[in-house]
């Protein structure tokens, strides 16, 4: 019998390399102190493992954190002081990381011990691939290769959204809605599409790509009405097939 798990997705700060995750936090508190605010090793570790840029939105979001900025700048944070913060703190970070890349003991075994089961090894993190540059070729020298590894900035949106590991381990075509209550209602209303997760590499080069996927509208006049028409959730008692099936 074969082992049931077929893959495994590691994260890298904290996991498998620096162990109490101690490269963004000194990153963090280093870029803050040189604006003249003293962050917290709680105020920063707060929202890790998001990418870095969404990192640095959500600590100057922090009520308190945004209320000592606005004492010492005289104005709240802005997009463009995100954009300047995050401009000082990659090098900063990348450094950082670069002398934290010692794997945590047992890290290389385990993944060892898991190829030996047959089981796939991805990897996602909250660096950006700059930042990974030094982390992975001395990670190889230790004895940990994952397959695959998905950085900050590789995806449409990063933890705790979960496009990094499908881009790292499940390659394939996916219905993307809107997850909220109700969702048939929501796709009437035409509200979901298409995710195309290549593998590794890409895919095959091609003149063009056509998306293609059906869609379907219930309304609340018969199958054939003509003119303006109202769209009602499939739900809707007595329905049993739609007035109108769509392309798109």
């Amino acid at each position: 019998m074969s082992f049931p798990v077929k893959a495994v997705v590691f994260d890298w700060a904290g996991t498998m390399i620096d162990f109490g995750c101690m490269a963004p936090v000194r990153a963090l508190i280093d870029v803050f102190a040189r604006e003249g605010l003293a962050l917290s090793d709680p105020e920063a570790r707060r929202d890790m493992g998001k990418a870095k840029l969404d990192h640095l939105r959500a600590i100057l979001a922090d009520e308190g954190v945004a209320a000592r900025w606005l004492a010492l700048k005289g104005v709240a944070s802005t997009e463009a002081d995100v954009a300047r913060l995050y401009a000082v703190l990659e090098p900063v970070m990348k450094a950082a990381a670069a002398k934290s890349s010692l794997l945590i003991p047992g890290a290389a075994q385990a993944a060892a011990d898991l190829r030996a089961l047959g089981v796939k090894i991805g990897s996602g993190t909250g660096y950006t691939r700059e930042m990974m540059a030094d982390i992975l070729p001395s990670a190889a020298q230790q004895g940990y290769a994952p397959d695959v590894v998905v950085c900050a900035g590789e995806t449409p949106s990063g933890r705790p959204a979960p496009l990094m590991t499908w881009k790292a381990l499940i390659p394939g075509l996916y219905v993307y809605h809107c997850a909220t209550p109700m969702v048939a209602e929501h796709i009437a209303n035409g509200m979901y599409g298409l995710i195309l997760v290549e593998p590794e590499g890409g895919l095959p080069p091609v003149d063009r790509e056509f998306y293609v996927m059906q869609g379907e509208i219930y309304t609340e006049q018969k199958v054939g009405a003509k003119g303006e028409l109202t769209v009602i959730s499939p739900l809707w008692p007595g329905l049993s097939r739609p007035s109108t099936f769509s392309i798109r």
